[in-house]
């Protein structure tokens, strides 16, 4: 499906039509974003996630999570065309899964226009590759029985739109596929979800993400879906994020299908993104 869309828009030229800025970087807080890099633009990407803010594993006596790690993430993120990016990472990873090595190629088949078209929809596929060393308990699901139960995959369909300068919205469904999981828990996990971004000033934003994941037959039972507010700065060159999650990975997999901390009980940490874009 992705070559297909690829075939029929890959070459347009740019259009003046087109509406720019629907979000100010390729990810909102977790989720992607409907935005893409501009071709042969390079953009490194760092971002960390600390512990419980509050809750039994927060509170001043670990400086409220600054005094814990959740999870880090260094990227790198590559525009091939207009439309169309790449990218890969290495993830610390939360419990259980760790030392996760990302990869995701990522198409915007469809640009809003300021006359005309009144969407942008973007396709997103990826896949994770733990190498942390198996377990020799055999219950766990980091034993790994098979190496392809290392893999898990991911994919999201994408459609934003920026009604106004000061505001934008985005809906996503989401897909993910895990090679191994514990027997409480569902290897395919559906979700849908929804983000916002209000743009205050030129340079500064608040930003909403919420993404809801679909539960079969009582399972995943004290997993908690993913809930983000986000403050983003741009500066010259760079795009800087302080973000408040409950979530505590920051890969694909991992924040939509391993959540365990639930924000009504103040386990939400304090976390931030910063991305640098370079012309190649």
């Amino acid at each position: 499906m992705l070559f297909i869309l690829l075939s029929g828009f890959a070459f347009n030229q740019a259009d003046t039509n087109a509406v720019y800025n629907v979000f100010s970087d390729v990810r909102i807080i977790n989720a992607h974003s409907t935005e893409s890099l501009e071709k042969n633009q390079l953009s490194f990407v760092v971002s960390h996630r600390f512990g419980d803010m509050f809750g039994q594993n927060g509170g001043y006596q670990n400086f409220f999570g600054l005094d814990d790690v959740a999870d880090i993430r260094i990227g790198l993120e590559y525009g091939i065309l207009k439309n169309l990016m790449i990218g890969v990472s290495r993830t610390k990873g939360p419990s259980p899964i760790r030392g996760i090595v990302d990869g995701f190629i990522k198409y915007r088949f469809l640009t809003q226009k300021k006359k005309g078209m009144p969407l942008n929809m973007s396709l997103v596929g990826g896949i994770d590759i733990s190498t942390q060393k198996k377990s020799t308990d055999s219950t766990s699901v980091t034993s790994f029985p098979k190496w392809s139960h290392r893999l898990s995959y991911n994919m999201h369909l994408l459609m934003s739109r920026k009604f106004a300068e000061w505001f934008s919205m985005q809906i996503m469904g989401t897909f993910t596929w895990r090679n191994y999981v514990n027997n409480d828990d569902q290897n395919a996990v559906f979700g849908i979800g929804a983000s916002t971004r209000f743009r205050v000033t030129k340079k500064f934003g608040i930003i909403l993400e919420y993404i809801y994941t679909f539960k079969n037959n009582g399972l995943r039972q004290g997993y908690y879906d993913n809930i983000g507010i986000a403050f983003e700065f741009k500066t010259w060159g760079h795009n800087f994020q302080i973000n408040f999650v409950n979530s505590r990975g920051i890969a694909d997999t991992q924040y939509l299908t391993y959540g365990r901390s639930n924000w009504l009980d103040g386990e939400f940490r304090i976390g931030f993104t910063i991305s640098r874009a370079f012309d190649l």
